[in-house]
């Protein structure tokens, strides 16, 4: 193998809530080193593919969070970075912030 690639989108966030702690523990202790090895030694790329659970988890339609999800995977982030420089040397000027939102509808 020369690469691993893992397309995620799980039908039920919470499939695996009833595992006891213990359970998940040693899960982890046992996986832990293959885990490492890939993430640290291998070249990898994991994709999260949006799915009705995690649309119901945002409170959204399942259009609505896919709308959503893929406009941020596909935004440019180097264009906000460069948009954000001025308010970052507002903030870095500034002893206190307040941040204020609108009343809940």
């Amino acid at each position: 193998m020369q690469a691993y690639i893992a397309i995620r989108g799980s039908i039920n966030a919470n499939e695996n809530s009833d595992v006891p702690a213990a359970a998940w523990a040693l899960f982890s202790r046992i996986t832990r080193p293959v885990s490492d090895y890939r993430v640290n030694k291998t070249r990898w790329c994991v994709l999260r593919w949006p799915t009705p659970s995690m649309a119901q988890a945002a409170g959204m339609s399942t259009e609505a969070f896919e709308n959503l999800y893929f406009d941020v995977c596909t935004m440019n982030y180097a264009k906000m970075a460069r948009a954000m420089i001025p308010l970052e040397r507002r903030m870095k000027r500034a002893d206190r912030v307040r941040l204020v939102s609108p009343a809940p509808i």
